[in-house]
């Protein structure tokens, strides 16, 4: 039997249930404070539920799940009909239920692997009684291909679309070096080509930080720095002439997995340091991590999704593995097509 708590703000769960939250998250962000910076800084009228989902025989969470009911400008889809019957003010409350994990790269919601089959039994039953709420009059549902199959039982239109999302860098390999010859004869050339090139362009040095770095000049906020400093994050850095040419924030997450986002100082046109470079200082700082077991590339905080598959070639001949997430978007209402 599966229990079901319930919370309106991400600041009202228990911290007792954190670090089990974080480990049914741990290949989506490096910890809790990430999904918290998202719901802090989304529009107020965005209202959220969060479920956590508990096992008959535990009281630490072994599921994760989460809605989102965001407003339904009404004005430009009532019916002539409904404009005429102005004492009637149910389309005031009309509302979308988005159904996601912060911003669906996961789905609709996590489980342990144990509890996944009575989990999703669960979370469709939730579903369901959204799905009879009059207000709501739009659902959107981001769903892991092949994984997730949650559905309305009402017949409205419904519109699919999908994007496809850069999942991790298993560790395979003890050294850099090994890595590079795992790859295939071209890339492994191509990459050594650029090696080469950063080499000659002469003095670039490459740096490691831990923070708090006094002695680096960022054009980050000390607000920033010292969040970060909080995640016991460390800084990589490419500098010339004492001159910080970019740098790359380095996470630590659960269970050997870290989190790289790489931010380029330098205008892309005429940059010494190019996007293949920070990559592979992010893969060899990687390799020479103990603890690292999977290597996660973010942009502003979040996985890097793609809507074109072809896209993501470029990581998938260097050993990242990739996803599909399905967007799909019910709606009650005919003049409402597109989610909100």
């Amino acid at each position: 039997m599966i229990i079901v708590q319930k919370f309106h703000s991400l600041h009202e769960i228990d911290p007792e249930f954190i670090p089990s939250i974080e480990l049914l998250l741990k290949e989506e962000v490096p910890n809790f404070h990430f999904i918290e910076r998202a719901q802090d800084g989304s529009p107020v009228t965005d209202l959220y539920t969060y479920f956590l989902f508990f096992g008959p025989t535990q009281n630490t969470p072994i599921g994760f799940g989460q809605v989102c009911l965001r407003s339904v400008p009404s004005k430009p889809l009532l019916t002539f009909a409904q404009k005429i019957c102005f004492w009637e003010k149910e389309h005031l409350h009309w509302r979308q239920a988005i159904w996601n994990v912060f911003g669906g790269n996961s789905g609709a919601c996590l489980f342990d692997p144990k509890f996944v089959r009575s989990g999703t039994e669960k979370m469709q039953n939730i579903i369901s009684d959204y799905e009879s709420r009059k207000d709501i009059v739009a659902h959107e549902f981001h769903l892991l291909k092949d994984f997730q199959n949650f559905k309305l039982q009402n017949s409205q239109s419904k519109k699919t679309s999908s994007r496809f999302v850069l999942e991790s860098l298993s560790k395979s390999s003890k050294t850099y070096q090994d890595y590079l010859n795992g790859l295939s004869p071209e890339t492994k050339k191509e990459i050594k080509t650029e090696w080469k090139r950063l080499s000659d362009s002469g003095h670039v040095n490459m740096g490691d930080f831990s923070l708090p770095a006094p002695e680096l000049e960022l054009p980050f906020s000390t607000e920033e720095l010292t969040l970060w400093a909080s995640w016991s994050a460390t800084i990589l850095t490419f500098e010339k002439e004492k001159k910080i040419l970019g740098c790359i924030l380095m996470v630590p997450g659960k269970d050997g997995n870290y989190f790289f986002e790489p931010y380029p100082f330098e205008a892309a046109e005429n940059a010494i340091v190019n996007d293949q470079m920070y990559l592979q200082y992010v893969l060899l700082k990687f390799h020479d991590l103990d603890k690292a077991r999977r290597c996660h590339i973010m942009k502003s905080g979040v996985k890097l999704t793609f809507n074109d598959k072809k896209d993501l070639e470029y990581f998938t001949l260097q050993g990242f593995q990739t996803k599909e997430v399905l967007e799909v978007f019910y709606s009650s209402l005919e003049g409402l097509t597109d989610s909100v």
